[in-house]
């Protein structure tokens, strides 16, 4: 009876992870700030500044979930949403939004070690159990903590392809085209880089588009075939390279399409 009672008193606690994906999470920071403003709140008016009518085990784990992506900062009994939800919900540029979003990506400690244990490889198939086994998350909610993070990676542009790359979008090329401030906008003219949107292609390479350009220019196929060309360079020189295996490389090209 006695051993029976100490096994009980061994039982291993779950590792703390987001239970929802970022994005769902930056939703919900929204609707919060647009409910009851960028704070301090308690763990109550958070909660119902989230629609709920009390705190609840539901409300509480959106509420956690925010605090583990940086959204929300915590001191004592007192939320605030901090400086990363005032980059994404009120950017400067575009820039300044996506690196805020990777930056939450890669806050949640869960997420932080697994972003360094598989940076440049594919996520394993069998992560669910890895994370069960090694990361000791709970074996009943292994798919789902799973889940959440493979949709918060694709989302903030970690995985791409199913290789999770986190220099994509702190890369030097990044900050380069964030700092200049400028890039050619017509003959003799110049575009703030707040008027930019990025484009990342597979290949790793970023173009920056005019506002105005980039929805119909990108996705409606004006420059389809241009983009195409030079991804497929792009990807040649890095087979050339040996960066890339054949398989990845032609899956990279026609996701490029």
């Amino acid at each position: 009876m006695e051993e029976k009672t100490n096994q009980k008193s061994k039982k291993i606690r779950s590792v703390a992870y987001p239970a929802i994906s970022l994005e769902q999470a930056l939703n919900l920071v929204e609707k919060l700030r647009k409910n009851a403003g960028p704070g301090p709140y308690n763990r109550l008016s958070a909660s119902e500044g989230l629609g709920y009518s009390g705190v609840s085990g539901t409300s509480a784990a959106r509420v956690a979930a925010l605090a583990h992506f940086g959204l929300l900062t915590k001191k004592g009994g007192t939320y605030r949403q901090g400086e990363l939800a005032d980059k994404i919900l009120l950017p400067n540029t575009e820039t300044e939004k996506q690196l805020a979003i990777t930056e939450a990506a890669k806050t949640p400690k869960l997420y932080s070690k697994l972003i360094e244990k598989f940076s440049g490889q594919a996520l394993p198939l069998m992560l669910k159990n890895l994370l069960a086994r090694e990361f000791k998350v709970n074996e009943r909610v292994a798919g789902e903590v799973e889940g959440n993070f493979r949709a918060s990676m694709e989302f903030a542009g970690i995985l791409k392809n199913g290789i999770l790359s986190a220099d994509l979008h702190d890369s030097q090329g990044v900050r380069r085209a964030s700092e200049s401030q400028t890039v050619v906008k017509s003959v003799g003219e110049k575009r703030d880089a707040a008027e930019l949107h990025d484009h990342n292609l597979p290949s790793g390479i970023i173009l920056q588009v005019p506002r105005e350009l980039n929805y119909e220019g990108m996705y409606m196929g004006r420059f389809k075939e241009g983009i195409k060309k030079l991804e497929d360079a792009a990807q040649e020189i890095l087979q050339e390279k040996n960066q890339l295996p054949d398989t990845q490389t032609h899956n990279e090209a026609e996701n490029a399409n």
